[in-house]
């Protein structure tokens, strides 16, 4: 006969409690050890799971602890929360939003500029988000912005992070993809590959995150063409200020140098 749960079985359903653990706002850490656990204790006592897979974590825990290309991580978080924590984001984005919103859809272009400079600050997404929702939400619903084009802008720039180097993302994925890549190779007849680096994912994964910025810039010139009424220009801006353009410069230089070290 036939056991009631198979490995598929287990598969699907420790999916199923992950997500609800998550949606439930569970910490994301404890919840995938948690569960992982879990499943593995309902695998071992349902005969699915051989106990002796269970002898390979200590050295999985030790290669990932040396691992020098997981050092990059918390560095960047550090990063990303120095930029939060310091307000040169929110100067930044006050900056840009200033110099560009005499323009129909300027602050929304000026948003999706400030989400790619951060993502190539700090490579995380949260803080960026955060960052990007608290500042320049209350500047768009009082400018009358389209509350979904709100939502589209922040959600969109602050995700650039994912894709535009330095990302946290892809870090991890090369992590993943190394031993897989120096596998495949080796099935091919190349016994001496060269290994896939965080370099190599960083230069491939560079002109796509800057050619996705610059088609939601494009996105937002066009809106502004068909729809002016949902990203109107801020009403308060006086057309001569003085001086936008100093303080934006002024803004940018701790970004940049963030980007060049």
């Amino acid at each position: 006969m036939d056991p009631i749960l198979t490995g598929e079985i287990l598969s699907v359903l420790m999916l199923a409690v992950l997500t609800g653990a998550l949606m439930m706002g569970f910490p994301v850490a404890f919840t995938i050890g948690g569960v992982a656990v879990l499943f593995a204790i309902a695998g071992i006592v349902t005969g699915v799971l051989d106990p002796s897979y269970l002898n390979a974590i200590p050295s999985r825990f030790y290669g990932i602890l040396k691992n020098e290309a997981l050092i990059a991580v918390p560095y960047f978080i550090l990063m990303g929360m120095v930029l939060e924590r310091s307000g040169i984001a929110a100067d930044l984005i006050t900056s840009m939003g200033r110099f560009l919103s005499r323009v129909r859809g300027g602050l929304g272009i000026a948003i999706i500029v400030v989400g790619t400079l951060l993502a190539a600050c700090t490579g995380v997404v949260g803080a960026t988000i955060v960052t990007l929702g608290l500042i320049t939400l209350p500047t768009m619903l009082k400018a009358g912005y389209d509350k979904r084009l709100i939502s589209g802008i922040v959600c969109c720039s602050g995700t650039l992070g994912t894709i535009i180097p330095p990302s946290v993302v892809l870090i991890f994925l090369a992590v993943i993809l190394e031993a897989s890549y120096t596998q495949t190779q080796m099935a091919l007849g190349n016994f001496a590959p060269r290994p896939l680096s965080v370099g190599d994912l960083f230069a491939g994964a560079l002109i796509p995150g800057l050619l996705l910025s610059s088609l939601y810039i494009l996105f937002m010139i066009v809106v502004a063409l068909i729809r002016p009424s949902a990203c109107p220009p801020l009403k308060s801006a006086e057309p001569g200020a003085k001086g936008e353009g100093a303080k934006l410069a002024v803004s940018i230089i701790p970004a940049l140098f963030l980007i060049i070290a």
